[in-house]
């Protein structure tokens, strides 16, 4: 009888042990939750900065079709425009 009872708690320890170790470090234990919350919380703050960056683009396009003087601007400084009989002074801001 003493024999049955320390192989029922031998048996039985095992088996706790065994789904402790699935609880944590299973494919879906504990582990592997933290890492997908952590995963989760990258994509979210990739989110939020993608929709900034849409934000900010669309804003300008709203200035680009609103604004006639922001196209002249744009096309001055990003690709050099000038108008026929303008004088361009490009300074060297480098030392």
């Amino acid at each position: 009888m003493r024999f049955k009872k320390y192989i029922f708690i031998v048996l039985l320890s095992i088996e706790i042990i065994i789904l402790a170790y699935a609880f944590v470090c299973g494919t879906h234990g504990l582990i592997a939750i933290f890492n997908l919350q952590k995963e989760t919380y990258t994509y979210e703050e990739s989110i939020k900065s993608i929709q900034k960056n849409i934000d900010m683009l669309t804003h300008e396009i709203e200035k680009f079709e609103l604004y006639p003087f922001y196209k002249e601007k744009i096309a001055r400084e990003h690709l050099q425009y000038f108008k026929p009989g303008e004088h361009v002074y490009l300074l060297n801001t480098e030392h």
